[in-house]
């Protein structure tokens, strides 16, 4: 079947690699005798660069030419659906199926289209048969979950959903549904826990889709190839990004972002090396860049090489004096270097040359605690309000207020983080903390249930720290819940097993318990440590205690 040729769309913004590429295809297909495959070596080399209008009259001529290959219809269907036709798309998704009737990427993206257009029962089936093919898929178990909602039956979505989040804790389109059907029926606190997970799980994946894939090395525009490599990134899988980024900077070997991008990658994938030959490459190509002499900084102190970092800086100084970025970059390599007063003064003149910088304020700010802690404090207020997110001044604010033992006024601080970062060591770390004294608090007033709740949510964010098992073990004790109270002065005493007094309080709860032998033995331990320590005043209550036991029981 003759076809006519779309003439070559503008491709000057683009690699000359690519316009090369067009024309040998295209020349090659004018002549009658020209292969079936150079047409769909043109079709994929504008489908794959963005010319949707010069790829669909050759993906359509495909479909015909090639009666047996299911990636046309499967392309033609996507084009279709860009432009909105709906319909059109679903009849080229019957067709792939026709040709590939297992093909599960052909499968889902039907099903997501039936749902669109409201039509749940015909949708079913399709996500059905990708779970033929991948069994526990979680984006057919989703649009199962959907096709419930959509058939007005929430009791077997929440069921699906409880499913998929159990068997997909990382799938965050999971958590988020389950969270709006749980807040509508009227379980708020459960609803914010979830969207917490939600938050937890990252971005959105979309699922893999190997015919799409496939056209990567037809793609010559390093922005597209940036985009699909962020995607990868975005969707916590550095090694599906690189060999994107790769490629784009093989195409565009003097992009700053791109040299960006793959060093993250290749420091994501601990190829330090890698990545410091990335961030050196770029800085040669584009000298007067800030970005990529920052980065080097940055990684070369988490290589704990601080000289080199020191001298990256200094030199990229020199060739743009005027850079605020890099000034407040000289002062973190100077606090690292323990040159404190030369990084205040270096934060300084980031400041005088762009007020306002969060990140220079911020840096001032922890810099000068040591010094002057009510500045230092004032700057990292101020620069959490222009930057709400920033973790580390969250995390001081919280741990400043929580120390002072002023709760209510720490609270903001705590829940922003438990939002923002609840797996960040540091931040479980301030959140225990808040809520020990908050269950101390609790347990002083008599209020036994709110500190009991407070210690266990604490052990929930830091579970080996050490206080709040041994406040949680006191508070069981004195309502005279002694079983509950034995698992925490044990693991007290496994995590701090040189406090004496872990061991007073675990073999007070045995004697409770009738297991005086076992008692015996935790309390002579705690005298042998209270003894090593010189604690005399625990030594003789010890010894006390110990004296005042029953003779154990005959075996």
């Amino acid at each position: 079947m003759p076809i006519t040729l779309p003439a070559p769309p503008d491709t000057s913004r683009l690699p000359e690699e690519l316009t090369r590429r067009i024309a040998t295809t295209h020349a090659t297909l004018t002549r009658a005798d020209a292969p079936l495959a150079s047409l769909g070596e043109l079709a994929r080399l504008y489908y794959a660069n963005g010319f949707h209008a010069e790829a669909a009259p050759l993906v359509d001529h495909l479909i015909t030419a090639a009666p047996d290959d299911p990636r046309w219809p499967y392309y033609a269907a996507d084009l279709a659906q860009q432009e909105g036709n709906i319909p059109a798309a679903l009849a080229h998704l019957e067709t792939t199926l026709r040709r590939a009737p297992d093909d599960p990427a052909a499968h889902l993206k039907r099903a997501e289209l039936l749902l669109k257009i409201d039509r749940p029962d015909e949708a079913a089936p399709h996500y059905l048969a990708r779970l033929r093919s991948i069994p526990a898929d979680p984006y057919a178990a989703l649009g199962l979950a959907r096709v419930a909602l959509a058939r007005g039956d929430s009791t077997e979505a929440r069921t699906r959903l409880e499913r998929l989040t159990t068997d997909h804790p990382d799938f965050p389109a999971a958590w988020n549904l389950l969270a709006t059907l749980v807040d509508e029926a009227g379980d708020t606190a459960r609803a914010d826990a979830l969207r917490r997970r939600g938050q937890d799980a990252g971005r959105f994946r979309e699922a893999p889709d190997r015919w799409f894939d496939e056209l990567h090395p037809w793609c010559f525009d390093p922005y597209r190839l940036e985009v699909l490599g962020a995607i990868r990134m975005q969707s916590g899988d550095p090694a599906a990004a690189l060999p994107l980024l790769e490629r784009a900077l093989r195409l565009a070997p003097n992009d700053v972002s791109i040299h960006d991008s793959l060093a993250d990658v290749y420091t994501q994938l601990d190829r330090f090396d890698d990545a410091r030959r990335t961030l050196e490459t770029g800085i040669a190509a584009a000298p007067a860049e800030p970005r990529l002499p920052i980065r080097l900084a940055e990684l070369l102190l988490r290589l704990g090489r601080r000289d080199d970092a020191l001298r990256i800086v200094a030199d990229t100084l020199a060739r743009i004096p005027d850079s605020p970025e890099l000034h407040n970059q000289h002062g973190v390599v100077l606090d690292a270097l323990g040159r404190s007063d030369e990084a205040v003064r270096a934060y300084r003149e980031a400041l005088r040359l762009q007020p306002g910088q969060p990140e220079a304020m911020l840096n001032l700010g922890k810099s000068l605690l040591a010094t002057d802690e009510a500045a230092g404090f004032a700057l990292v207020s101020r620069a959490l309000e222009l930057r709400p997110n920033r973790i580390d001044a969250l995390v001081l604010l919280a741990d400043r207020e929580t120390t002072a033992g002023r709760l209510d006024a720490a609270l903001p601080y705590v829940d922003a983080l438990v939002r923002l970062a609840p797996h960040d060591p540091g931040v479980r770390t301030v959140v225990a903390s808040w809520h020990l004294r908050r269950g101390s608090e609790a347990a002083r007033a008599g209020r036994v249930d709110e500190a009991l709740t407070a210690f266990r949510t604490g052990l929930s964010f830091d579970p080996e720290l050490p206080e709040l098992h041994g406040n949680l073990g006191v508070v069981l004790v004195q309502a005279d819940r002694y079983a509950e109270a034995l698992p925490a002065f044990e693991r007290l005493v496994v995590l701090a097993p040189d406090n004496a007094t872990g061991h007073l309080y675990l073999g007070g709860v045995l004697v409770r318990l009738d297991r005086t032998p076992e008692a015996r033995r935790v309390f002579e331990r705690g005298l042998a440590t209270a003894r090593k320590a010189g604690d005399a005043t625990l030594e003789r209550r010890l010894r006390d205690v110990l004296a005042r036991l029953p003779a154990d029981s005959p075996r």
